[in-house]
């Protein structure tokens, strides 16, 4: 799990199920695996079943609209912090997700906000339908 920005952390499915969690507020899942039976029940879970793709959506299930990672976003806005936004990996939806809300937090560009995460997160790498969610976002909320 790497914090990049005061408040807001990105993961993976393995930091969840196997690190202690306890100390965020809020959890946010953004891949196809629900944690919600690794979750309290005093803290706060999202879950969005998100692909990185038409390809990952066809053989996992999930979405990649638009409008889930809009919804996925705003959660992060709203969440009581410490949050952590995990994924499969830590490496595509959840760092694509996060891009979009320091953006909009720090009122930055896809770009500044992609070298903030990947700053502390090196591994990122979202899948380019990701990346184009997560611009249209900074696009319309920046």
């Amino acid at each position: 799990m790497n914090e990049v920005v005061d408040g807001i952390w990105v993961g993976d499915i393995v930091d969840v199920r196997e690190e202690s969690t306890n100390h965020f507020e809020t959890i946010i899942t953004v891949c196809q695996d629900s944690v919600e039976d690794n979750i309290s029940a005093e803290q706060e879970y999202h879950f969005f079943c998100m692909a990185d793709g038409p390809l990952s959506a066809d053989a996992y299930g999930g979405s990649y609209e638009y409008e889930m990672f809009e919804e996925a976003v705003n959660a992060v806005l709203a969440a009581e912090q410490p949050v952590l936004v995990h994924c499969h990996m830590g490496q595509s939806r959840s760092v694509a997700v996060v891009t979009a809300a320091v953006a909009v937090m720090e009122s930055m560009n896809w770009y500044d906000a992609f070298e903030q995460v990947r700053r502390y997160r090196p591994q990122a790498h979202p899948d380019g339908m990701l990346v184009e969610n997560a611009q249209r976002y900074i696009e319309e909320y920046n």
